[in-house]
């Protein structure tokens, strides 16, 4: 999801894309210009087990520890939530309980944070009204400290709103 995004808004396949999770070892910086501004893409590996937080630093563990620095150096996080996933929608799951820690911890050091819900071409268009739904009642219970964060349901497979990121 992350690494299809990151290849998606490069035009190019950069970064290596797999169906199986934990693809992405390692944090990968690609360098991109957007509207005539130099970025750096950071794309990091998935943080589902062993996130601690709240708590001490010394709890993180990898491949959280990665993510975190990644964070760090960012100025604008983008938090990929992947659609396929919200097929068993449960109220927990949309989005989990560690993606709200994950973009709880950018808020709290202070980057601007947009939600990416990633392969929504995958969910039936019958579906999509629903879960849309679900997923944006979710965001605004875990991320209650933060008013109006920015979601975005794209396909970067097709190209589909990947312009409003």
């Amino acid at each position: 999801g992350k690494s299809s995004i990151i290849n998606a808004l490069l035009q190019e396949e950069r970064v290596v894309v797999d169906e199986a999770d934990g693809t992405t070892m390692d944090a990968v910086v690609s360098d991109w210009t957007f509207k005539e501004q130099p970025v750096k893409l950071i794309d990091t590996c998935g943080v589902y087990r062993g996130w601690q937080y709240p708590g001490t630093t010394s709890e993180f563990l990898e491949p959280g520890m990665g993510t975190r620095k990644a964070i760090r150096r960012a100025h604008v996080c983008i938090l990929c939530l992947d659609a396929q996933r919200y097929r068993k929608m449960t109220y927990n799951s949309c989005p989990s309980k560690f993606e709200i820690r994950l973009g709880n911890f950018a808020a709290d050091e202070g980057k601007c944070l947009v939600i990416a819900v990633n392969k929504w071409d995958m969910v039936s268009e019958e579906d999509q009204p629903k879960y849309r739904d679900e997923i944006l009642k979710r965001v605004t219970d875990g991320f209650s400290n933060i008013k109006g964060v920015p979601v975005v349901f794209m396909s970067a497979k097709y190209n589909l709103n990947l312009p409003m990121l």
